[in-house]
């Protein structure tokens, strides 16, 4: 069978005040919509007008999926914008995806597309503070929007060149062996019972006590890191989603769950 997009269509967009930076409302909205958006690359003369973040939206839970954008447009003032759009068949069903709560779902109609986008979009704009058009800068006004412009395309480069370095991380990591083999250990207790991490001799084993003991051993230093990189993966990450921390910063708060 055939899929055929956008059938259904609807754009929406909104002007918003925030006295925040461009890096920081960025991040904001990232937060906001668990989708990271990437830079668009600009030519310097572009700067003089807006900046803008992107990425393409698509939820197999909804399925929804479009066009995303944040535009820095004048100091203080910004649009958020979605084109969004449903694929459906020739008889109006919508692809199985995975996942979807609509798999199994009959002949759906624009109404019901229109409706789910108005949800969607009032959640992710919730809060900010709407204004019904951009006004128009001072001289002065325009020196900082460019300025600030500038630093958040300098500050996207330097975050992109950070994830890449591993400057450290080796030292980092024979650090959290260093101290395993001390004595330290990493311990966590559930309804379900205690975790307890530790060395003995050279190997690294996991004793699970509670409903389902367990005991499981990792003998090389490979199995080991990787073991302990998997095990504080979600912990190390979740006050950052959907962005995720550098590797050397992963590993110090690896180190920093040893008793």
């Amino acid at each position: 069978m055939k899929w055929q997009t956008g059938n259904y269509t609807r754009r929406f967009a909104i002007f918003f005040e925030d006295r925040r930076t461009p890096i920081e409302v960025r991040f904001a909205f990232e937060k906001r919509l668990t989708i990271l958006l990437v830079l668009e690359q600009l030519q310097e003369e572009s700067l003089k007008e807006s900046l803008t973040y992107a990425a393409d939206y698509a939820s197999s839970y909804e399925g929804l999926h479009g066009r995303i954008e944040l535009s820095f447009l004048a100091l203080g003032t910004y649009r958020f914008c979605f084109d969004a759009a449903r694929a459906r068949d020739q008889k109006g069903f919508l692809p199985p995806l995975p996942g979807s709560k609509f798999a199994e779902v009959g002949v759906l109609d624009e109404p019901k597309f229109h409706e789910d986008v108005e949800r969607l979009f009032s959640i992710w704009v919730d809060g900010l503070a709407v204004v019904d058009a951009v006004e128009p800068m001072t001289p002065e006004a325009r020196k900082i929007f460019l300025r600030q412009s500038r630093n958040a395309v300098e500050d996207d480069t330097r975050l992109r060149e950070l994830q890449r370095d591993h400057t450290g991380v080796a030292a980092a990591q024979q650090a959290v062996l260093d101290d395993l083999k001390a004595g330290k250990y990493f311990v966590s207790a559930s309804h379900e019972g205690v975790v307890r991490v530790q060395m003995e001799g050279s190997q690294l084993v996991r004793t699970e006590d509670g409903e389902a003991p367990s005991v499981e051993r990792y003998a090389t230093r490979e199995e080991i890191l990787r073991y302990l990189r998997n095990r504080f993966d979600w912990e190390a990450c979740r006050d950052t989603i959907p962005h995720r921390p550098p590797e050397l910063e992963i590993w110090k708060f690896i180190r920093s769950q040893l008793e």
